[in-house]
């Protein structure tokens, strides 16, 4: 199974749960930062975790990269976009377009509590527990 969290940049909040992802699923699993750390975060004490996770790829970094991230949004059979760039709604609608065809695919919409935008889960599996 191959499961990709995008998300703006890696948190101390996402890396326990990224960790364990990691340690189940191996290379099967990636953390998509589509963004840097913000000064503002840095000023409030975050870390800039941006290099030092093996599963982390930095989507912002270059061309390649983001085109292979993009990639791993079709290919992943769990995607999970928290706070990302419009050009991952595209993703998001292609996902929500095959949720009835085949029925096989799941998706899951949870409101963020710290973040206006909507953070969405998507499976390809028949369930999601």
């Amino acid at each position: 199974m191959k499961i990709t969290f995008f998300s703006n940049f890696l948190t101390h909040h996402q890396i326990p749960f990224c960790n364990e992802m990691h340690n189940i699923l191996k290379d099967s699993f990636k953390f998509v930062a589509t963004e840097p750390i913000d000064v503002e975060r840095l000023n409030m004490g975050y870390k800039d975790e941006s290099h030092d996770y093996k599963y982390e790829l930095n989507s912002y970094e270059s061309v390649e990269i983001k085109n292979y991230c993009l990639k791993l949004c079709f290919e992943s059979d769990v995607v999970i976009i928290g706070s990302a760039p419009e050009e991952l709604r595209y993703c998001q609608m292609l996902w929500i377009g095959n949720f009835t065809h085949p029925p096989e695919h799941h998706y899951a919409t949870a409101s963020s509590t710290s973040s206006p935008s909507t953070n969405f889960l998507f499976s390809r599996t028949s369930s999601i527990n």
